[in-house]
């Protein structure tokens, strides 16, 4: 199987930089957009590679400096997905919708 175009072999996981004394609905609700662009990579990534877990991002805490993986396992993917879908759609990013579509159908 061809890896998917929209990703690569490798990835990086990334680092956010977030206040954990919050609410983590709170952090996911402030940063929603970027933690999508990530969890798309990672689960792309995944795919590629026929991963069944996979490190979407690291949220370090800017108090202790603690680091906490936000990790994603395969049989979660749909559902993340499905979260995905439901925000590109409501902010009528319909390019990106197709993108989830296709990612839904590979899994």
């Amino acid at each position: 199987m061809e890896p998917h175009p929209l990703n690569s072999q490798s990835y990086d996981p990334p680092e956010l930089m977030v206040d954990l004394s919050n609410d983590i609905s709170e952090i996911f609700e402030n940063h929603k957009q970027d933690i999508y662009v990530w969890m798309k990579k990672a689960i792309n990534y995944a795919l590629d590679n026929n991963k069944r877990n996979v490190i979407a991002l690291i949220m370090v805490d800017v108090n202790t400096n603690q680091e906490f993986e936000v990790n994603l396992n395969r049989r979660n993917f749909n559902n993340s997905l499905e979260s995905m879908l439901n925000y590109y759609s409501n902010t009528e990013e319909y390019d990106k919708c197709v993108e989830i579509e296709q990612m839904i159908e590979r899994v």
